[in-house]
């Protein structure tokens, strides 16, 4: 959930941070065996005046190669079988509803790069230097990662949003948007997405320092035939001293284009 990172992060002040996560996805998605996947980010961000730059890679451990790695998250495209998954438009759109059995079940775990994230955004909006911050981004996924084991999509992903962070008073709000023009695969078409994502929250001591968040997150329909990307998730951060913090989440996939349970770790370290 990037708005724990942002909740436990320092103020507009910091010049250069190093943040990363360590998250474990589960999930049978569309298919009838599950896809464990372990994913490794880790990023840059500068930040110069109402500017901020961030460039982020993953590395990626995959117990099979179903499900790629895009700017959308997760996406059960099958590997080399998408011709597959863009039938299953007939099937129902309930949890694993339908599942699709691909012929390579015995498949091994696969580890690699997957394709680097690189976003801009500009603040255009603070009351006086207090919250709530409106910020615009642009962003673009280069396709650079391989695409037979699940670690990218083989094409370009270019997006554009909003954020809104209400960070005063006794509680946390974060609100974000963004539309995603999603690169097709080889024999799967990705529909263009409308991606969200709304936390709120407060702190859990005096000082501020433990703070917890519940939220949900989403999109509209990525394939075709599969149900809308819905996730619930929780969290918690600890901001310690001189820009560093760490926080922990937990998310429930709500249909089969997302995971059934997903854990992870965050960190963010002012240099």
């Amino acid at each position: 959930m990037t708005a724990l990172l942002l909740l436990a992060s320092p103020g507009a002040a910091q010049q250069l941070a190093y943040g990363g996560s360590l998250q474990f996805a589960s999930g049978r998605y569309i298919f009838q065996q599950p896809t464990r996947t372990v994913v490794l980010f880790n990023g840059l961000t500068a930040t110069v005046g109402r500017f901020r730059a961030n460039v982020t890679a993953p590395l990626l451990a995959q117990s099979t190669p179903w499900v790629s790695f895009g700017a959308g998250g997760m996406v059960p495209s099958g590997g080399a079988h998408q011709a597959m998954v863009g039938q299953r438009a007939g099937f129902g759109m309930g949890m694993h509803e339908g599942a699709v059995s691909l012929p390579d079940s015995g498949v091994s775990t696969h580890m690699g790069l997957g394709d680097p994230l690189l976003s801009l955004d500009v603040e255009i909006a603070r009351a006086s230097g207090a919250p709530p911050a409106v910020r615009l981004t642009a962003a673009a996924k280069p396709p650079l990662a391989g695409v037979e084991r699940g670690f990218g999509t083989g094409a370009w992903d270019y997006g554009v949003g909003a954020g809104l962070a209400r960070t005063g008073g006794a509680g946390f709000v974060f609100l974000d948007l963004a539309y995603w023009v999603l690169g097709d695969l080889t024999d799967l078409e990705l529909e263009n997405a409308l991606a969200y994502s709304l936390a709120v929250g407060r702190p859990l001591t005096g000082d501020g320092r433990f703070a917890g968040l519940a939220g949900i997150s989403g999109s509209t329909r990525i394939i075709a035939g599969v149900a809308l990307p819905v996730q619930l998730t929780a969290g918690v951060s600890y901001r310690m001293r001189r820009g560093r913090s760490l926080g922990a989440t937990a998310a429930l996939g709500l249909s089969d284009a997302v995971p059934d349970l997903a854990l992870g770790l965050t960190w963010r370290i002012a240099l």
